[in-house]
Parts: C-alpha cells; structure tokens; sequence
C-alpha cells in the first residue's frame, strides 16, 4: 500500500484562515511562511523518489470552515509537495464527516446507483487503511495533474512497516468527552458484542455525539465556530433550558442513528445508552461554575495528563512498537515501561491564545526501525 517513504503530520486544520469568530488560521493554508518548510523537509527526506503523506487527523477542518476552503488549501498544499503520490486521512474529530460521508457513499448511494435498495441495517462501519475514497483521489488527480490515491482509516491505522508495528490514531478518541461516553457505555455495548475491538466501540459509540458537534453545528455556525456554539449552547443551560438541549440531543441521534450501529445490539435500546450518555454528560459540565472559555477540553492539555491518559487507551490496544497521534496540539515524546515509543506530533494551527504552534513531522523510511522526529522551527 505504502511507498517507501513516508511522512506524517496531524492537525493541519486546513481551510482555518481567521475568518471564524475563534481567529484561528491553519499554518498550511495558502501563502503561509510554513509551507516552504515543510516542502523542503520533504524534498530532503524524499530525495526525489514518492512520499506517502499522512494526516493523522484534523487534516481538514470542517467544523469551522467550508469544506470548500479545505479542499482548496488541501490541493494548493500538494502542489507544492510533488513528491506526494499516496494521502493517507487518518480521520479526527474535526474530519470526522470524512468518515460518514464515506459510509453513506458506500453503504447508501452507491447501492441506489446501481439499482439496488441499500440495506436496512446501521450504515457505519471501522475504515481499514485499504478503504480508498474514489471521490478524494479523482479530484486531486484532476486538480494536479498526477495520481493521487486517497485512503481513508478510522478509528485508527494499524499497520507493519518494515519490521516494526505502527498504530496511527488522531487521539480523540482517549481525550475527555470520548473517554466518559465510552466509559458508560463500552462496557454495556461489550456485553452484546464482546469481540469488537475496543478502539471500534469508542468510534461507534460516539459517532452521533461527533457527527453533530463537528460537522452540524459547525454548518450552522456561520463563521461562529463549533466552540463558540458549544459556548452558546452552556450560556442557555445556565438560563434554566436545559430541557431544551436535552430535547435536542435526543432529536439528533434519532435522526442520525434510525438503525443504530452496531448490527448486534437492538436499535432502541443502543439509541438509548447514546441518549443516557449524552445527558450524563452534559451534566456533567453544568457542574463547572465558570463558562466554558472556547476551546476544547483537550487541547493543549498537559503532558503528563495526556500521557495518562494515552496509557490508558494503550492497556486496551493490545502490543504495537509505535503510537502516533496528535489532538493536543502539543508536541511530545516518550517511551513506556513496555519499551512502545509514543509521538504526539503538534498542530500547524495558529490560535490568537497559542500564537507559536508546535508543529511535528514524522519521517518514515521503512528499512529503518525507528522513525525520525522533527520540530518545525
């Protein structure tokens, strides 16, 4: 699947250009300074011959901007990078209408192309790093004029290069909001099907609560933004209408979970421990006593917590050599006790709070047992 070289960043946020009432812009966008270092590590690294690039999440941010602009700075980046043959999205919280789309592509419209009625069953299902997506790689094959072969993976990417075990996941799926649903209801969805992988229950159990937080509410927005709204929404609960939100959460999955999920477990009662979580939940912050400041509980979280917190996950994960991930925005790594290296590779966002982003490259060559970490200055 993969060229010989490969290259992996997270967090480009493209399509942020601080036109969003957060005034974030992605450092990858159109004539940002950081673009032609990029390039030129890339050139050094690849020595002419083809990269594989991989976004180990939010590469797209189509929560706060159009999924014009995005495709826009996506295709204007990799003009400048023709090393680029093979793109690897690995979907995150603010792509993650990558990975629906995807499957409604597959599992409903692709079905009534042919003539045929799709299937009355949950139409989400774990992407592998085979998944290609035709759409992605026709467009940038035709904006520039060479192939480009686009594959999606969700909830993670597990893969052998060389010799060594890679696990590429964008980290959201152990950060704050994912870890308390999944804590309430993976044990329950486990008892139904104890064989799914723990990584797919987190993905499947919070689809809906991501579906609608990162794309929905970020279509909404006008420019507001998904924090902003999320904001919005806190200030409103303070008022007393927190039946109103719970109304609407419950509407949401509903609508965005008619069959469920997981094929195994009844519909009604899946939607149900959704409906439950998500109220917990939103309890849960109603607890604070300050309103929320705009931005996501889980960005530029301490080391040591999201190290915690990593290891967590990985006592669920099984053995792999080396985890990369990103969701933080803050570069970091470590090694365990079990000898597995962890990379946190940064974000190219620049946010009016972080003016100096940390921005990671991983450089991959596959007849080397370890990769090479490299901060961009």
């Amino acid at each position: 699947m993969f060229n010989k070289k490969i290259v992996a960043i997270s967090d480009a946020h493209l399509g942020q250009n601080g036109s969003d009432g957060l005034g974030a812009r992605s450092l990858l966008s159109l004539g940002e300074p950081a673009i032609p270092k990029l390039e030129n590590i890339i050139h050094k690294f690849s020595e002419d011959s083809e990269v594989a690039l991989i976004g180990v999440g939010d590469t797209l941010d189509l929560s706060v901007a159009y999924l014009h602009d995005a495709l826009v700075d996506l295709v204007n980046l990799l003009k400048k990078i023709p090393q680029v043959t093979e793109l690897v999205l690995v979907v995150g919280n603010h792509d993650h209408h990558l990975f629906t789309s995807h499957c409604e592509m597959e599992n409903h419209f692709w079905p009534l192309q042919q003539g045929e009625i799709p299937k009355k069953q949950g139409i989400y299902s774990p992407l592998s790093p085979e998944t290609i997506s035709p759409e992605l790689t026709g467009l940038l094959s035709t904006q520039l004029l060479r192939p480009v072969t686009v594959y999606l993976a969700y909830p993670t990417m597990d893969c052998v290069l060389g010799s060594t075990r890679y696990i590429f996941t964008h980290g959201h799926l152990f950060g704050d909001i994912y870890t308390l649903l999944s804590d309430i209801l993976a044990p329950q969805l486990e008892k139904f099907a104890p064989h799914t992988l723990h990584s797919e229950v987190l993905a499947t159990t919070n689809l809906p609560i991501i579906e609608f937080i990162y794309w929905l509410l970020g279509e909404m927005g006008e420019g507001l933004g998904v924090d902003g709204l999320i904001e919005a929404i806190y200030i409103e609960t303070q008022k007393g209408k927190k039946n109103l939100v719970h109304q609407l959460i419950d509407q949401t999955i509903d609508i965005l979970l008619p069959n469920g999920v997981l094929p195994v477990i009844p519909d009604r009662w899946e939607r149900y421990l959704i409906k439950k979580a998500a109220r917990l939940l939103l309890n849960q912050y109603l607890k604070k006593p300050a309103v929320l400041t705009c931005t996501s509980t889980d960005r530029h979280s301490s080391l040591s917590d999201t190290r915690d917190k990593t290891e967590a996950w990985n006592n669920k994960a099984g053995y792999y050599n080396i985890l990369v991930s990103g969701h933080t925005h803050t570069l970091d790594y470590w090694i365990n006790q079990a000898d597995q290296h962890h990379y946190n590779l940064g974000s190219w966002l620049l946010e009016p709070t972080h003016p100096n982003p940390e921005c990671g490259i991983l450089l991959i060559d596959t007849d080397r047992e370890l990769p090479t970490f490299t901060k961009v200055e």
